[in-house]
């Protein structure tokens, strides 16, 4: 099951400034995350097909 990450306004206290590698992990796993739902969208709806 994918669940897509939360968007929106996101308070300063609930921001990660340290440690940095932290906040980029953070980052790229929320990328992943939505590159994940486009993917499964993508092929729910039929425009990644095989030929």
């Amino acid at each position: 099951m994918v669940i897509p990450p939360a968007a929106g306004i996101i308070p300063s206290s609930w921001t990660v400034t340290s440690p940095l590698w932290l906040a980029w992990t953070l980052i790229a796993l929320k990328a992943f995350g939505w590159l994940q739902t486009a993917i499964l969208i993508a092929g729910l709806t039929g425009l990644l097909k095989k030929n």
